[in-house]
């Protein structure tokens, strides 16, 4: 049973994660479900994550 682990943007808490296997779950703080509207960086930083992990 693996714990949230905080992931940051610029030293700053962004939301938390989890990876099991394949499947990554992430949160992201303060934020509804249009998550680039209300957190426009903090998406931006989570995306190029991923692609980073699939490349």
């Amino acid at each position: 049973d693996t714990l949230l682990q905080p992931w940051k943007v610029k030293d700053k808490v962004a939301g938390f994660y989890k990876i099991v296997g394949n499947l990554e779950l992430r949160t992201v703080n303060d934020a509804g479900h249009l998550v680039p509207m209300d957190q426009g960086e903090n998406s931006l930083e989570m995306v190029k994550s991923f692609v980073k992990r699939s490349l």
